[in-house]
């Protein structure tokens, strides 16, 4: 992974590396997301950011470009209870998304992406992705502007389709949306906005 990113954005390494000191050794190698919020015990320094992964490993199904997955302090400090234990393996968490919508309104051109895991009072992840360039010159970031909870999983899903998003499912979408009891009818109109391409027929 850290090869393939060297590789990618040549000379700019350095001067990448060096807007996330906390993201890798002094001899340049990476460190996982879990080991930076463990390095800092959650007491993170002002002004910190982190690189969470080098590339979009995971993300590829919802047309999300290769690019690095950043984080600021003021978006972990703002960290809704019940889920510390997904932020601290966020970059995995991110791999196994089970689901991803195109933002709308203000949040036009984000991606809104839905964790597999749950948060403690059992209800969705939802982790917002807005794509831009970075403080170095030439490499995009997706930047995580926010991680919560939503507690109003079905409203949030309507509001979307109703916005017109589309919908990116990844293959365990199926197994895990039966949890949720919902309306087989908003399932079936979620899978055919998706470009998924397959669904069961209306009920």
């Amino acid at each position: 992974m850290l090869i393939k990113f060297k590789q990618k954005v040549g000379n700019r390494f350095e001067s990448f590396k060096n807007s996330y000191p906390l993201s890798f050794t002094k001899e340049g190698n990476f460190i996982s997301f879990f080991e930076q919020m463990q390095s800092t015990a959650h007491q993170l320094p002002k002004g910190s950011r982190f690189v969470v992964s080098l590339n979009n490993e995971g993300l590829e199904y919802a047309n999300i470009n290769d690019a690095p997955i950043v984080v600021s302090k003021k978006v972990l400090k703002s960290k809704h209870s019940g889920i510390a234990n997904i932020i601290d393996n966020l970059d995995i968490e991110l791999k196994n998304s089970v689901l991803v919508m195109d933002g709308y309104g203000s949040n036009f051109g984000n991606k809104q992406v839905i964790l597999y895991s749950l948060g403690q009072y059992g209800k969705p992840v939802l982790v917002g992705l807005k794509y831009q360039s970075s403080s170095v010159q030439e490499i995009k970031v997706h930047q995580i502007e926010t991680i919560h909870q939503r507690n109003t999983f079905e409203s949030t899903l309507k509001n979307h389709l109703q916005n017109g998003s589309i919908f990116y499912l990844n293959h365990s979408f199926d197994i895990w949306i039966k949890q949720f009891n919902l309306d087989k009818e908003l399932i079936y109109k979620i899978k055919k906005r998706s470009e998924l391409g397959t669904w069961e027929q209306s009920p």
